[in-house]
């Protein structure tokens, strides 16, 4: 028989995920530009699964440093990619990454992605 996962367990869990991305998060920024060079091949093979399109509002769930919501913000002009993750910290070097980069259509939201806020059909991709 399985223990039953009580609210307070959830939110003890959320915590200590937000607090250890948010400790994390400087070293992702150190290494953002290596890794993401290391992935490349896999970013490039999910973009060719979801195919963004011109004018597509795009939800990047855990965004982490973010990528691949990062390249397809270059990819949809006058859409939009919200890049949704737990952890501040990590949202911040995505922004600062945005900003480097010139990237003007791209946003972030901080919360659980068990919790989304947001409406129904809001995005094309996910």
């Amino acid at each position: 028989m399985q223990a039953e996962v009580l609210p307070t367990d959830l939110q003890m869990i959320r915590d200590d995920q937000r607090a250890t991305w948010d400790e994390f998060a400087p070293g992702w920024k150190k290494w953002d530009e290596w890794v993401t060079k290391y992935l490349a091949d896999i970013g490039a093979a999910m973009l060719r699964g979801v195919k963004p399109a011109e004018g597509d509002n795009v939800l990047d769930v855990a965004t982490g440093a973010g990528e691949p919501g990062l390249t397809i913000a270059t990819m949809i002009g006058s859409g939009k990619v919200i890049g949704q993750d737990i952890s501040e910290g990590m949202l911040a070097v995505a922004r600062e990454s945005a900003v480097s980069r010139g990237i003007s259509n791209y946003e972030t939201v901080a919360c659980d992605v068990s919790e989304l806020p947001f409406a129904d059909d809001t995005f094309h991709v996910v």
